[in-house]
C-alpha cells in the first residue's frame, strides 16, 4: 500500500526523494522508502520516520507537524480520521472507524 501511495504523489521508491515534511525545506533528496520493512519512509535530514497514516495525515488532512519529545518531527492527527482517509484514497470497502471506536481500541 505504501509504494502505491508514493506513486500517487509522483514519488519513486527507487531512490531518495525530497522530504515530505512540509516544515523541512529540502534542497536535496533526503527521504527514502524503507523497502526492507515496506511500511515507513525516513528522512535523513530532519529525522522523520513516518508510516502510511502519518503521510496521509500530512498530505491529505493537512495535519500539523510538530517536534516530538525526542526532537524528531511528529504528526498530530486523529488516527480514526487518517484511517478513514486511507480507506477513501485506496477505495477500500471497509467499515469506517469512529472516534469512539479508536479510543476503545477497536
Amino acid at each position: 500500500m505504501f509504494p502505491q501511495y508514493l506513486d500517487i504523489l509522483g514519488v519513486s521508491t527507487k531512490g531518495p526523494f525530497k522530504c515530505l515534511n512540509p516544515n523541512h525545506m529540502d534542497k536535496t533528496p533526503s527521504m527514502s522508502f524503507d523497502a526492507k520493512d515496506g511500511r515507513h519512509v525516513h528522512c535523513f535530514g530532519c529525522g522523520a520516520t513516518w508510516d502510511i497514516f502519518d503521510l496521509i495525515a500530512v498530505n491529505e488532512l493537512k495535519s500539523p507537524v510538530i517536534d516530538g519529545p525526542d526532537g524528531k518531527p511528529k504528526v498530530e492527527y486523529s488516527f480514526s480520521e487518517a484511517y478513514n482517509k486511507v480507506l477513501q484514497v485506496f477505495n477500500v470497502d471497509a467499515k469506517p472507524m469512529t472516534q469512539s471506536e479508536h479510543k476503545q481500541g477497536v
